[in-house]
């Protein structure tokens, strides 16, 4: 399905997790983040069930259930996947379906808005690094 061949490589691309890590069994917090993100992008822009979907990313229906049922909590608490799963998801409207231009221009947008938050949390950290290491000296 050259839907799925596209949503791995802009997961590879944004996450640095390829599509058999994804499907492994192993379990670094960098890994299941990625294969929820595929779950949910499969699930938000795909007539997929939760079968296939489980089938997609190595595992059962039951985990993509647990998937669907918890992501909008981390998407609200946890910043770093909230910038990756809405870069995915918007670079994989703008990959896979039939939209006009104007569209497209709409999710570039919002990509833009994502790219804006990733930049105020590289920002966050670099000043908690910065106030760390100022404390070291201290």
């Amino acid at each position: 399905m050259e839907e799925l061949k596209e949503l791995y490589r802009i997961v590879e691309e944004r996450m640095g997790i390829s599509e058999e890590q994804i499907k492994s069994n192993i379990k670094p917090t960098e890994i299941v983040d990625a294969r929820r993100v595929v779950a949910i992008v499969l699930s938000k822009n795909t007539g997929m069930n939760l079968e296939k979907i489980g089938h997609a990313i190595g595992r059962d229906h039951s985990t993509v259930c647990h998937y669907k049922k918890t992501t909008d909590g981390l998407i609200e608490t946890d910043k770093r996947f909230r910038i990756n799963f809405n870069h995915v998801n918007a670079r994989f409207k703008i990959a896979t379906d039939g939209r006009t231009l104007e569209e497209k221009l709409r999710d570039l947008l919002n990509t833009k808005e994502v790219i804006e938050q990733e930049i105020v949390v590289i920002n966050e950290e670099i000043r908690k690094y910065s106030n760390e290491k100022t404390e070291l000296c201290v």
